[in-house]
């Protein structure tokens, strides 16, 4: 008992320092980067978000497929074989666009550069989580976003002016390790020689993940993404502040999620159902502690948090309660992942967001044109949640009518979001 309680105590300690440092860091960016320029980042962040799934395939997310359920065909090696080449090749891409180009710190590098540490980084993470290291594994999915941190650092500490690139020298140098210690495994685990079934066996099983996952980068990142293309850099950063402070509450995820990962996995269906809802609930208590301690939580998020939650405080509270359907959206994914049927859920929601954030798009340039940054961004941030609403709604529905039925899940969602909204307002209106 007393050696349970030490493992759970070591766990806790070593997942809250870990994910501190994931959540920290961004807001620690924000306030080393001038605003633009932390925006620029974001921007560039969010589309190697996107191009990590796209040319990796979804391979990332078959790493507990593979690692974890034996009837699945796919093997490790070949994973690791094709993991390295396409994240090397990206980080060569990377090099050469910054050699000929003459900077660094641009989106046209730090795309490519970003894609490839996020691809190896992911690969190593969920190889972490499968093998029941949660806290490691989160120590690794903050290397992209602390390297960053470090670099900006290592800028200010030299009295730099952010223009010589150390950002992208450091990712640089972290992702040719990320690398080095890939293609170290690969050889180490190989078990034979290679043909094109078993490269088809896996870019098969990662394909329909890989949609999946694009799905869930779009959700997270089209603010990011939608603001970029139509109120430009600074809008960006705005936003990126409210939304990267905002999510403290999905530590609680977090903290469930790796703890629960390889039962996730390997629970019945029955178990599953029953035992999910507590994540999105856990979620929504986070939530409104969050709202109770903001006024004390300046010194911790910083100045520029202060200032913007300050001036745009109904966007950034909108902002948290929409942190519950993020939650529940990726307890979802994760849930179809593992029941095999992400592809089939994708083939109904992927039209609805298409067309849904088309339409926001043009809606959100069209109020750009002659509105100023603080209209747009309100509009925008109302827009985006009543598309995530729905966009939860045909994902939920979507399972239904695929036979998987979690309706203890979906109903405590929508019950949370809008018993959690409803408390919030009527703090703010008669508090």
């Amino acid at each position: 008992m007393i050696s349970r309680l030490f493992m759970a105590l070591r766990f806790l300690a070593g997942f809250g320092i870990a994910r501190g440092l994931l959540f920290f860091s961004p807001i620690l960016l924000s306030n080393l980067l001038p605003l633009d320029r932390y925006g620029q980042f974001e921007l560039a962040q969010s589309l190697a978000s996107i191009g990590a799934l796209v040319i990796g395939c979804g391979l990332v997310g078959t790493v507990p497929l593979i690692r974890l359920r034996d009837e699945i065909d796919g093997r490790w090696d070949t994973l690791l074989l094709l993991v390295a080449g396409l994240g090397g090749g990206c980080i060569l891409l990377a090099l050469g666009v910054g050699l000929t180009s003459g900077t660094l710190f641009s989106v046209p590098v730090l795309v490519p550069l970003g894609i490839g540490v996020l691809m190896l980084q992911g690969l190593w993470a969920n190889t972490l989580k499968s093998d029941g290291q949660g806290t490691r594994a989160i120590f690794v999915e903050v290397g992209f976003w602390a390297v960053a941190v470090s670099g900006a650092g290592l800028t200010v500490l030299s009295k730099d002016r952010l223009s010589q690139g150390t950002i992208p020298l450091v990712l640089l140098v972290y992702a040719v390790v990320l690398l080095g210690v890939t293609l170290v495994q690969q050889v180490r685990c190989r078990t034979g020689s290679f043909g094109l079934l078993d490269l088809r066996r896996n870019i098969a099983l990662g394909l329909p993940l890989m949609f999946t996952g694009i799905l869930t980068v779009l959700i997270t990142s089209s603010g990011r993404l939608v603001l970029g293309q139509t109120s430009g850099v600074e809008a960006v950063g705005l936003y990126a502040v409210l939304y990267r402070s905002t999510t403290l509450p999905l530590v609680g995820h977090q903290i469930l999620i790796i703890g629960f990962f390889r039962q996730i996995f390997s629970w019945s269906d029955e178990v599953l159902r029953a035992r999910a809802a507590v994540i999105v609930v856990g979620v929504s208590a986070m939530a409104l502690g969050f709202w109770v301690l903001e006024p004390y939580l300046g010194w911790l998020l910083g100045k520029r948090f202060t200032q913007i939650f300050a001036a745009y405080r109904a966007e950034g509270l909108t902002l948290l309660v929409q942190t519950i359907l993020w939650s529940a959206i990726a307890l979802n994914d994760l849930v179809n992942s593992r029941l095999q049927i992400a592809g089939r859920v994708t083939r109904v929601t992927a039209p609805y967001l298409a067309l849904g954030l088309g339409a926001l798009t043009f809606w959100t340039w069209s109020r750009a044109q002659h509105m100023p940054i603080s209209d747009t961004l309100h509009g925008f941030i109302m827009g985006h949640f009543i598309l995530m609403v729905g966009f939860y709604t045909v994902q939920c529905w979507s399972a239904w009518w695929l036979g998987h039925r979690f309706v203890r899940l979906w109903l405590s969602t929508y019950v949370c979001t809008v018993g959690v909204g409803l408390l919030i307002f009527l703090g703010e209106l008669y508090g």
